[in-house]
């Protein structure tokens, strides 16, 4: 920890070591290069923003192939996200995304459709009583 609290005073700026070791093995695998391609139309600056507040980062820190979680998100700050991008940038994104998408997939798409789940049907009556409600309920049928 002294490394990095030299690091800090000479810098001016927080650092993060699992930041470090998060884009070592990234550069190590060589998936560092491939998304800059990728990311030429998108711009993904609001949502970096949003990021970078949230979890206590500098915007530029941030790279498009970053993922919420593997930046030191949770599920919670997850939903904040979520809300706060709705908000101030209009992105509809499904919070589930989050989890596996980086930041220039959910928002070179943000308006993708939630994987369809089974919707239960609301127009079938419940049952007013079950069997066993007259041996344990209120009263003996």
């Amino acid at each position: 920890m002294k490394a990095v609290a030299e690091m800090e005073s000479k810098l001016g700026l927080r650092v993060d070591p699992r930041r470090y070791v998060y884009e070592s093995l990234r550069q190590l695998s060589g998936a560092g290069a491939a998304p800059a391609a990728d990311s030429a139309g998108v711009d993904h600056s609001g949502l970096a923003r949003i990021w970078a507040e949230l979890l206590g980062l500098d915007a530029g820190q941030i790279q498009p192939s970053d993922n919420f979680f593997d930046l030191g998100g949770s599920s919670l700050l997850a939903m904040r996200a979520v809300s706060e991008g709705e908000q101030k940038l209009g992105l509809k994104i499904d919070p589930r995304r989050y989890v596996y998408e980086s930041l220039l997939q959910l928002s070179a798409a943000p308006e993708a459709p939630a994987a369809d789940a089974p919707k239960a049907d609301l127009t079938k009556a419940a049952p007013a009583k079950s069997r066993l409600f007259g041996l344990f309920g209120r009263g003996k049928s």
